[in-house]
């Protein structure tokens, strides 16, 4: 049998969390579901990253369509970025 390892390196950040993104993490930990408070919000954010990752994926085709589009000679917006304006309505769509 072969076993693969991947080792990541890892950056120390400061990020402001909820309490009740803070209270699960330290269930997990109380519940020996990880090691310590750091370790939870790790798995918490690696789990949350799996789900939001093919949403990304779909806003970076959506970039490269737009981009290939107006390499093409698109339609003139005038001094209307089109990129810029997807993003800018993507993002009213996603909260």
């Amino acid at each position: 049998m072969v076993v693969h390892i991947t080792v990541y390196m890892s950056k120390v950040v400061g990020v402001r969390v909820s309490h009740k993104i803070l209270a699960i993490a330290e269930k997990m930990v109380r519940l020996g579901l990880a090691k310590s408070r750091n370790e939870a919000l790790n798995i918490l954010l690696e789990r949350g990253a799996k789900e939001i990752l093919p949403e990304i994926r779909k806003a970076v085709d959506v970039e490269k369509k737009v981009e290939e589009y107006e390499e093409e000679g698109g339609i003139d917006l005038g001094p209307v970025d089109l990129a810029e304006l997807v993003r800018r309505e993507r993002g009213r769509w996603t909260t």
